[in-house]
């Protein structure tokens, strides 16, 4: 089946590792052409030219003139053009829109009356930075819309659309691999021997929960250490927390994205600590789980679903002091944790496994009737 994935960055996304995940392990039968907004370092690595497209960026400037009058012109943006002409060329079978962001160019498949899927990685704050009529139009008219995990799915299913299938998030984890000695990391950060680390992985954004680190840290012993992996934002929220920690001496680290060593320094922590508002069905949690990590958790979305007894605590809501009494409990080894049962429950959810059942799903969709 020949299939047109759209996808908004191609970058290291939880939502756009799991489609590549995906696609790698179905490459049997699915036959993919992969277009972003813009040119995706993740995708880069693994499409080739052949199948793998996005708009050619000028300038921002340039590029919002010559749109803005094509636009005016021809009532479609240029990058739905280019989309349009990647159908005609290649002629797929079903378009997949990956993540809801993605409204405008459902539009296009609409018109030209060709079968789409949505699959959607998100939960009720991305939800409502959607409009609702482009939003509706999408969801409604779509096929089939994959969820990434139950409370995705309840919510979904909650505003009125029922074509819903539950698949969820899943790692490769023949691509973890630990290469570099945790000691010797832990000591170029300056981390004691016998301090405990938290890893915390995400986008440097409220929603992740980046402003609570100071908040937490203050409540922690002095020999806990948060480590954050993720991507910088050019916020003021970065000022709020740098001056935080230089000025109250809190022993946090930001390392930003490491992709080549994302899994050595994700292995150096002792736990995982995911500070999320909101999350649908996190990736790093399974990853952590797989490296036997014990887990604490708001109660954000999917980890409730994902975490049992003996791999950690979820706190009820966004409660910071539960939260940091966990963290205590656990590094003062006082809570019963079995690695064992983290390792299996993190094997559950891989790749090759899920991604059996997504291809399963797409080869038998019924192209007839919605």
């Amino acid at each position: 089946m020949k299939i047109l994935f759209l996808s908004p960055f191609g970058g290291r996304t939880g939502s756009e590792m799991m489609l590549q995940y995906a696609i790698e392990n179905a490459k049997e039968s699915i036959e993919p052409i992969v277009f972003t907004r813009v040119k995706g370092s993740f995708f880069s690595e693994k499409f080739t030219d052949n199948n793998y497209f996005y708009p050619q960026k000028k300038s921002i400037f340039i590029d919002s003139l010559i749109n803005g009058i094509y636009f005016k012109i021809y009532k479609k943006s240029l990058e739905q053009q280019l989309v349009e002409k990647i159908n005609t060329e290649t002629k797929p079978d079903l378009w997949y829109f990956n993540t809801i962001t993605l409204s405008d160019h459902a539009k296009t498949t609409i018109k030209l009356g060709i079968p789409y899927v949505v699959h959607v990685h998100e939960l009720l704050s991305s939800i409502d930075e959607q409009k609702f009529m482009d939003f509706d139009d999408m969801m409604r008219n779509a096929k089939l819309i994959i969820c990434c995990s139950e409370i995705v799915e309840k919510t979904i299913q909650n505003m009125g659309y029922q074509q819903t299938v539950l698949i969820h998030e899943c790692v490769d984890f023949s691509k973890i691999e630990i290469k570099k000695d945790a000691q010797t990391l832990r000591t170029e950060l300056g981390i004691k021997k016998e301090d405990f680390v938290w890893a915390v992985s995400g986008t440097m954004s409220m929603r992740k929960g980046y402003d609570l680190i100071p908040e937490i840290l203050s409540k922690l012993p002095k020999n806990h250490h948060i480590i954050w992996l993720g991507g910088q934002r050019d916020t003021a929220l970065q000022k709020y927390v740098e001056n935080r920690v230089k000025n109250e001496n809190l022993n946090f680290h930001f390392l930003g994205e490491k992709s080549k060593d994302y899994y050595d320094y994700l292995s150096a922590a002792d736990g995982f600590a995911l500070l999320s508002r909101e999350d649908p069905f996190p990736l790093v949690m399974i990853e952590s789980a797989f490296l036997s990590k014990p887990i604490v958790a708001f109660d954000s979305g999917g980890v409730k679903e994902f975490v049992l007894e003996g791999m950690g605590k979820v706190t009820n809501g966004l409660n910071v002091n539960e939260l940091c009494l966990n963290m205590i409990i656990i590094a003062d080894q006082k809570m019963v944790l079995n690695p064992t049962i983290s390792k299996n429950r993190a094997n559950e959810f891989n790749a090759q496994l899920i991604s059996k059942k997504w291809e399963n799903v797409l080869k038998n969709l019924d192209f007839k009737t919605n």
